[in-house]
C-alpha cells in the first residue's frame, strides 16, 4: 500500500474524536490556542453509552485564536468525512462564526486564511 492509499484509508476510517485530537494537537504546535467544547459520554435507556456537549446547540467543538488576531476567536466544527452538519452548526458557519473541518487541511485553510489583527 503507498503512502497515498494508507492516508485515505485513515481519513475514511478516523473518528470525529480522531481528526479533533490531529486538529488540536497541530495547531497548538504552531502556537494557537485553542479552547475544546467539553463533551461527555451517557448511557442510554438501551445500555448503550450516547455522546454529545454540555452547551448551546450547534456550540463548535474548538475555539481558536491566535496572538496575532487580538481578542478574535474562530470556531472550529469537526466532522469526519461525510458527517452530518446539525442545522445550527450550518447556519453559524454560513455567518462566518465558525468553519466545518473535516481533515488538518481544512482546519489549516481556516486559521491561516484568517485576517491577521494588528494593534
Amino acid at each position: 500500500m503507498t503512502n497515498d492509499n494508507a492516508l485515505a484509508t485513515y481519513r475514511a476510517s478516523a473518528s470525529e474524536a480522531d481528526i479533533q485530537r490531529g486538529i488540536v494537537d497541530g495547531l497548538r504546535a504552531m502556537g494557537y490556542i485553542v479552547l475544546e467544547t467539553e463533551r461527555y459520554r451517557r448511557k442510554c435507556s438501551c445500555g448503550s453509552y450516547a455522546r454529545g456537549s454540555h452547551g448551546t446547540p450547534g456550540q463548535p467543538d474548538l475555539f481558536v485564536s491566535h496572538e496575532a488576531w487580538g481578542n478574535q476567536w474562530l470556531g472550529l466544527e469537526c466532522k469526519k468525512p461525510g458527517g452530518r452538519i446539525r442545522p445550527e452548526q450550518a447556519e453559524l458557519a454560513a455567518r462566518g462564526v465558525t468553519v466545518v473541518v473535516r481533515n488538518w487541511e481544512d482546519a489549516v485553510r481556516a486559521v491561516t486564511g484568517r485576517v491577521k489583527v494588528t494593534s
